[in-house]
């Protein structure tokens, strides 16, 4: 009988690289691919991005028509207060004004909306490539809470197989009752550690399902495979594409042609509008109809108001002489952060081929050697127990290596500005 448990404990060790218990339960998981896309499409921000988009064209639209004309009625009674009702004289003044801006005022206004829709466009572009990294992070999170999982209920099996031998054994006094209460106590840890997986998996799919504008509770299913552990060979290429596509750093050379054509926009305000009033009068006393005209400028440059033109300007200049700065600034920083998340991909590579090639067989070598010299006589109960707990913790560690690797691919592809 002990024989035929410590044989299913062999079994067990040798059988657990190929095990896939269903955690959770379920069906498989969509690919990554897929979910990136549902965020995409149904994500209330980005939604919420494209539709303020959608009303900046609009405005663009109302920027390129006049201002409409107003229509007048004026009428005079003479004299006023007069007695006399045969001597009363009525007129009456119709007139039709319309403001005509300077030519050049409304295309620089138009030019500048333009430019300040892309800079929102572009500002959405990095709001989708933050939720992108945010979704891919998350998924390596649950994808690694599930294989904790996993681990947890493998060591389980092993160790109630452990406790239902050490009953045995102590029944017929081959171990002591600490040894049998060692067993159980480890066991009853680890049914703790599952809740406590599984309360952190939930609140995690709970934020994961916000991401993607799904039912808090809908469940995932079983994450099966990660896309493979490969990273860019050419990192000056890489840093090209991202100066050249990245959303953010083109949201502020777009913020840049946006103060460009505010600064033209404001020069034009040097320029006087022109008001032009038509007017048709019926005169009183059997007096012939009057037509007549006005034609009015604004004095922009007057001493009293020049400085809402020329502070404007001012205000523009320096507003685009910080955004350059801002530019700079954030080429830096993004090259600085490419080179950082290169290192940790770098070195998570390293921890993988360590844990595969040494740590990992190591172990194992070490469970057998213990559950060898248990079955000669030659250690304790405990060691065996020890040295299996140890295989699953550093496979454990292995599976936390393998998600940290693809969070910082995700963090790199953030910084490169790639979505997909």
């Amino acid at each position: 009988m002990i024989l035929r448990s410590f044989a299913l404990v062999v079994v067990i060790i040798f059988g657990i690289q190929s095990s896939e218990a269903q955690v959770p339960d379920g069906q498989e998981a969509p690919p990554l691919e897929s979910l990136l896309r549902e965020a995409l499409e149904n994500n209330p921000g980005i939604e919420s991005a494209r539709f303020r988009e959608q009303a900046t064209e609009h405005r663009i639209s109302q920027m390129r028509s006049w201002m409409p004309p107003t229509l007048k009625y004026q009428y005079n009674r003479q004299p006023l207060g007069t007695m006399d009702q045969l001597n009363f004289m009525d007129m009456h003044v119709y007139s039709l004004s319309q403001r005509i801006p300077f030519p050049g005022k409304i295309s620089a206004r138009v030019d500048m909306e333009r430019a300040n829709n892309e800079m929102s466009s572009f500002n959405r572009g990095d709001d989708e490539v933050q939720l992108a990294a945010n979704v891919k992070e998350t998924y390596y999170q649950l994808w690694m809470m599930q294989k904790k999982l996993e681990v947890n209920r493998e060591i389980q099996g092993l160790l109630e197989n452990f406790v239902a031998s050490a009953e045995r054994l102590y029944e017929v006094d081959r171990i002591g009752l600490e040894a049998v209460l060692s067993a159980q106590t480890n066991l009853s840890k680890l049914r703790t550690e599952e809740r406590t997986i599984i309360n952190d998996y939930n609140k995690m799919l709970v934020m994961f399902n916000q991401k993607l504008d799904r039912d808090p509770d809908e469940q995932l299913g079983v994450i099966r495979t990660l896309p493979p552990e490969e990273i860019p060979q050419n990192i000056e290429e890489f840093e090209r594409g991202m100066l050249a596509e990245r959303p953010d750093i083109q949201a502020i050379r777009s913020g840049i042609q946006m103060n460009e054509a505010e600064i033209r926009s404001a020069r034009r305000e040097y320029y006087p509008d022109i008001m032009v009033d038509v007017m048709y009068m019926q005169m009183p006393g059997g007096m012939e109809d009057q037509l007549g005209a006005m034609v009015s400028l604004q004095i922009p440059l007057a001493p009293w108001s020049s400085n809402m033109v020329t502070k404007r300007v001012s205000e523009a200049q320096s507003e685009r002489s910080s955004r350059e700065k801002a530019l700079k600034n954030m080429t830096t920083m993004a090259r600085s952060e490419m080179r950082q998340a290169f290192l940790d991909i770098e070195t998570q590579l390293d921890v993988l081929r360590l844990y595969r090639e040494e740590v990992i067989p190591n172990a194992e070598q070490t469970a057998e050697s213990a559950l060898g010299a248990f079955q000669a006589g030659k250690t304790e109960y405990l060691m065996v127990l020890d040295s299996l707990r140890m295989l699953e913790m550093f496979r454990m560690e292995y599976y936390m290596a393998q998600a940290e690797f693809h969070k910082a691919i995700a963090e790199l592809e953030r910084q490169a500005g790639i979505v997909m």
